[in-house]
């Protein structure tokens, strides 16, 4: 009974800890996505809008992958 009541402790405290990886990566995904789209100069020429945004998305799919990498770890 006590073994029970440890794994459905230890569940809830995985759930929220994964709640929290997936809201703080959600969180700097959208920064960066913010800072590129609207703090970028209007006068930029599409291709290097284009590089930059690359660049950014790149950066999401590296924070993505450690979260990933994380989670598994942890899980």
């Amino acid at each position: 009974m006590i073994k029970i009541s440890k794994d459905k402790e230890f569940k809830d405290k995985e759930k929220r800890l994964f709640g929290y990886i997936v809201i703080i990566l959600s969180l700097i995904s959208v920064a960066l996505v913010s800072n590129r789209l609207f703090l970028g100069d209007i006068n930029t020429p599409h291709l290097e809008f284009t590089l930059g945004f690359v660049r950014s998305f790149n950066s999401i799919l590296a924070i993505i992958a450690f979260g990933s990498c994380l989670i598994s770890y942890l899980g």
